[in-house]
């Protein structure tokens, strides 16, 4: 397992951007000054191989700025996977990281935690806690509906409310 003293022999990491680049040529594939590491598919995380082992992009980050790998998970507060910035990634257990979630693909309406009630014919607003549905109510306008997720999740999720 690396430790933060070998990574910043290593690699140099802007906190800004998230991008980390070589200090130290490991390989011939990684010129000093370069962007370290690459896409891993289809999750689209990066990663970088130091020393023989892969790790995870955003670890990496962590470890270089606080000095000790997370124990648990980490989030990244706008789901882009590849965006390392360390003022974008967060410890988080996965509840937390299903909160903070895009719109389904499979959603129809294209609103998070709305759906159409073809028997009531109105809109439906749900919330999920904990693996439980919570109904929100029914709504005439699907704009009532989504402001009645859209304040739930603020109220449960805090920080962590994404609103698709």
């Amino acid at each position: 397992m690396i430790t933060q003293g070998r990574l910043k022999e290593v690699l140099d990491y802007n906190k800004e951007t998230g991008i980390f680049t070589w200090k130290l040529r490991l390989s011939n594939r990684g010129l000093v000054g370069e962007r370290a590491g690459s896409f891993i598919k289809p999750h689209n995380y990066r990663e970088i191989g130091i020393d023989s082992i892969s790790y995870l992009e955003h670890r990496l980050a962590w470890l270089y700025v606080y000095g000790v790998f997370p124990e648990g998970e980490l989030d990244h507060k706008d789901n882009t996977p590849y965006n390392n910035s360390i003022l974008n990634i967060r410890e988080a257990d996965r509840f937390q990281q299903t909160r903070n979630c895009r719109v389904s693909k499979n959603n129809k309406c294209g609103v998070k935690g709305v759906s159409w009630r073809n028997d009531k014919k109105k809109w439906r607003a749900v919330i999920y806690l904990n693996g439980k549905q919570k109904h929100l109510g029914y709504f005439t306008d699907k704009e009532y509906a989504r402001k009645a997720y859209c304040d739930a999740a603020d109220m449960y999720f805090r920080e962590f409310a994404n609103h698709g």
